[in-house]
């Protein structure tokens, strides 16, 4: 079976579970409906079906984002979701409670660095705060990811573009929260290389780095996984600290490398 096959079934399952749990109960919660559904294409489907017959299925990566299964899964069940405006989003917690609210004691700007799947999921630990976040992006993707992600509160979003940096100098000085993506595509290939730029604004402007990655689990929650960079002023060895970081953490793994 091709992956376009699968696509369409996997597709068709998730959106008849839809119409089912909203046709059999009007007033169903859109939570009791995500675990209906994610129970059968996860629990059932991949489980008993796909990893089954493709004993390889960890390993292997869906779309330029290099999605694995897991948060595949996730992301198309939260994309059919927001088509038939389920008011649902993936829970979100961390491990590192300690680096949290080290995170958010800070006075001053602190930069977070993640790879792109498609949700903002860090920044749901962040709604509590009391001060400005500010990411860098591109429309109308970022503002797809936060509201995959669940993100109620305003975000100030900088446009991707040769003058993000000079922006965020402006943030800084408001003490805002930075969260941004650092992986890219070239000639509309992978997102596997790693900016460096933002690592070099960390360390000219001594900002603590820290670096996230997000994990899905076997329910389909996502955890949170953090921590603080070495203390390097050179951004190739910070952002290759960051690829090993990601690689040697929670249940997936990318190809990634720093620069083009």
């Amino acid at each position: 079976m091709s992956r376009e096959e699968q696509d369409q079934i996997l597709n068709t399952i998730i959106v008849n579970t839809i119409r089912f749990a909203m046709t059999s109960d009007k007033k169903i919660h859109p939570e009791k409906i995500f675990q209906m559904v994610w129970d059968i294409v996860f629990d059932k489907l991949y489980l008993n079906c796909i990893q089954g017959t493709d004993k390889n299925i960890n390993n292997i990566s869906f779309g330029t984002y290099q999605l694995n299964v897991r948060d595949y899964l996730l992301y198309k069940i939260i994309s059919l979701f927001r088509h038939y405006k389920i008011d649902y989003s993936p829970f979100v917690s961390t491990n590192d409670n300690a680096l949290l609210d080290e995170i958010k004691g800070t006075q001053k700007s602190v930069i977070l660095v993640s790879v792109h799947n498609g949700f903002t999921h860090n920044l749901k630990l962040f709604e509590d705060i009391n001060r400005g976040i500010t990411t860098i992006g591109v429309q109308p993707y970022v503002n797809q990811a936060l509201d995959r992600s669940g993100i109620k509160n305003k975000i100030n979003v900088i446009k991707k573009d040769k003058y993000s940096l000079a922006y965020l100098k402006k943030v800084i000085s408001e003490g805002d929260l930075i969260s941004s993506t650092v992986d890219y595509s070239t000639n509309k290939g992978l997102f596997k290389h790693i900016n460096t730029n933002l690592f070099k604004f960390a360390a000219m402007n001594n900002l603590p780095l820290y670096f996230i990655k997000s994990d899905v689990t076997e329910t389909g929650k996502v955890n949170i996984m953090m921590k603080l960079a070495p203390n390097s002023q050179d951004p190739n060895i910070n952002a290759g600290d960051y690829i090993k970081f990601y690689n040697s953490v929670g249940h997936s793994r990318k190809i990634l490398v720093v620069g083009s």
